[in-house]
């Protein structure tokens, strides 16, 4: 009796605590009263019992049953509970919501933005809303890009006929030969890759000693800055000057230089004026044309026939020399070419001879030395001897040789 009485016992303690578990689990307080409401709907998309309520994301009950509301099914009744410590204002909106990427659903209570109409009491029915799904979410997402996908289908099938159609037989061979001739090509070009890494190694050493002019280059230009500075601040200088300089004061006064000179050319032009009467008198051009022509056939004469006009020994510029000749058969009507005359006696082998051979050394009664070369009575011919002799003494002249 007795062992009967304690197995009753622990068995109805068993329950007990099973309950109590099970609720617990469930989240429900058995020893809390809760109130309860109700909310209508057309569809609630996997909405269960024992489903959560929550607001603002946190459990404040759970959905106790979802049923009919009556025989055709037209609608569903959801019944929930919600914890008495929270109060439920009027106006607040039973929801369905997802709340997990497997589909899980949950009631979420939406409170309105105002609280002047009250609170609801147990017992009262709300209203319902729902969210979209995960699957009418995936699908509205899906859905826009399926069709540019289908778009975009149908316009490579439309770029694949086209390019069959313009890919004929012989295109396709060009196409294959082309593709022949870019991997000869870039067979080429790894080739010629090589050799230049060929010549960069070889001349890898050329490239240090250039690197190392240019560090020496930077190093004289650091050196030199203050040089570079001072040199750059003059050239400043120079620029500033140029810029007070009066450019235009003087443009205008070449102008009026240019005008002025203008004026006196057509002046000449016109024959007005001494130089202008000059330059446009024929008569006086005519007459020292013929004054110059005499000139000439004078001084031709004079050339030739010295003595016709002046007794003189040595002709240069009106000058008479004598002097002793060294030849005792030279006669009056022999010429020399003066090179070189000092007060003194010169070596002939002195650098100023030039290493000119036959040079003949003439004193004069005075002690003067003559230097020359050349002795004939052929006067042309001593004259292109000239010529060339005064290559390296331009101050050389024709001398008459007399005794």
């Amino acid at each position: 009796m007795k062992k009967n009485l304690i197995t009753g016992v622990v068995v109805i303690v068993t329950l007990v605590l099973l309950y109590f578990g099970f609720n617990f689990l469930k989240g429900r307080n058995v020893l809390e009263k809760d109130y309860e409401f109700h909310a209508i709907y057309d569809n609630v998309d996997g909405l269960q019992a024992a489903n959560p309520v929550i607001i603002r994301g946190k459990k404040v009950g759970e959905v106790q049953r979802v049923d009919f509301t009556d025989e055709r099914a037209e609608q569903l009744l959801v019944s929930f509970s919600v914890s008495m410590n929270y109060k439920i204002p009027r106006g607040t909106i039973a929801q369905i919501v997802t709340t997990s990427i497997m589909g899980g659903r949950s009631l979420k209570l939406n409170f309105p933005s105002k609280t002047t109409k009250g609170y609801l009491v147990s017992g009262d029915t709300l209203q319902g809303g729902k969210t979209k799904g995960l699957r009418e979410e995936v699908s509205a997402q899906v859905l826009p890009i399926k069709a540019k996908a289908e778009q975009l289908m149908a316009s490579m099938d439309s770029i694949l006929i086209a390019a069959r159609a313009v890919l004929g037989e012989e295109s396709q061979r060009n196409l294959v030969t082309s593709i022949k001739s870019m991997s000869k090509t870039f067979k080429n070009l790894e080739t010629t890759t090589g050799h230049l890494n060929d010549v960069v190694l070889t001349e890898k050493k050329n490239m240090g000693s250039i690197l190392q002019n240019f560090a020496s280059i930077s190093e004289n230009l650091e050196k030199n800055n203050d040089k570079i500075s001072m040199i750059l601040g003059n050239v400043s200088s120079f620029t500033d000057t140029l810029t007070r300089a009066d450019f235009a004061g003087t443009l205008i006064e070449a102008q009026q230089a240019i005008q002025q000179f203008s004026a006196m050319v057509n002046k000449i032009e016109k024959g007005e004026g001494t130089i202008g009467a000059l330059l446009n008198d024929e008569q006086l051009y005519n007459n020292l044309e013929a004054a110059t022509a005499n000139m000439n056939r004078l001084m031709t004469d004079f050339r030739l026939n010295p003595k016709k006009y002046v007794n003189f020994s040595l002709l240069k510029t009106g000058r008479t020399v004598y002097y002793d000749s060294p030849n005792p058969a030279a006669e009056q009507g022999f010429y020399r070419i003066q090179i070189y005359h000092s007060k003194g006696k010169v070596d002939l082998s002195n650098p100023i001879f030039k290493n000119h051979k036959n040079i003949v050394e003439i004193q004069k009664d005075k002690g003067d030395y003559l230097y020359t070369i050349g002795y004939t009575s052929d006067y042309k011919k001593l004259q292109k001897m000239l010529k060339k002799v005064r290559k390296d003494f331009p101050e050389a002249y024709i001398i008459e040789d007399k005794r």
